[in-house]
């Protein structure tokens, strides 16, 4: 039988492993990569409920590319890549490539959990607020090896704001340490991407892309987070 743990101790935490998985939605484009930071919180036990607060944060290296090269013409423009639909004018050989990056995430969380009878093994449901940085890079080649080639590049990076739902369990094995997994899923609003793209390849072709209408592009993000996570609680043991 184990000691009984009261789960009423500021702790902090550090992500082992972090993994995630994530979907942008243009047309659809999926990320997938690794994330490692820390948290620090707070738990209060009632009986054998654990009410809990956190702020964490995660840096790593979430993305995805995909590219599409466009054989027939197409009109009306079709779906291509992460483009829905593609606008450009010469849709026969015309390239697309895509490519969207998550680096980091915070999160402030609430925790409901419940304490099992030995005290060392600790369900619990979690949800709250999550802010990110989303970077969008996207690239047209139209003719490509043709002498009047045209490349246009555009993108940038937005913040997002989402709300997350989850759960996990923390095991106590001892001396204030204590081990958990936990998943996350994590649903970003919309943004506006819009910009105005910049234009390489044939003067004369990029000529006419002088002072060209905004590209209009709206993203948004969802994310399936599992993190190994390393606990210290601090005060008595």
């Amino acid at each position: 039988m184990g000691r009984r743990r009261r789960y009423d101790l500021r702790s902090l935490s550090i992500f082992g492993i972090c993994s995630s998985f994530a979907v942008v939605e243009q047309y659809r484009q999926n990320l997938n990569g690794w994330l490692g930071g820390g948290q620090i919180g707070v738990n209060h036990q009632i009986g054998r409920a654990v009410l809990g607060l956190e702020l964490s944060g995660s840096w790593g290296d979430v993305s995805g590319s995909n590219s599409q090269t466009l054989h027939v013409f197409a009109f009306p423009p079709v779906p291509a890549a992460c483009l829905n639909p593609h606008s450009s004018f010469s849709n026969l050989g015309t390239t697309i490539n895509c490519h969207a990056d998550q680096d980091w995430t915070t999160q402030v969380l609430a925790k409901f959990g419940y304490a099992l009878p030995d005290g060392r093994l600790l369900p619990y449901v979690t949800g709250g607020v999550a802010l990110t940085g989303l970077g969008i890079k996207t690239s047209e080649i139209i003719s490509p090896g043709a002498p009047f080639q045209e490349k246009l590049d555009w993108g940038g990076d937005k913040m997002l704001l989402g709300g997350v739902v989850g759960g996990g369990m923390q095991y106590a094995v001892g001396g204030g340490v204590s081990l958990g997994v936990e998943y996350l899923y994590t649903l970003y609003g919309e943004r506006n991407f819009t910009n105005v793209a910049s234009c390489s390849g044939a003067p004369s072709v990029c000529l006419l892309q002088a002072g060209a209408s905004p590209i209009p592009e709206n993203h948004d993000l969802s994310t399936q987070t599992v993190r190994l996570v390393v606990n210290y609680e601090f005060g008595e043991h």
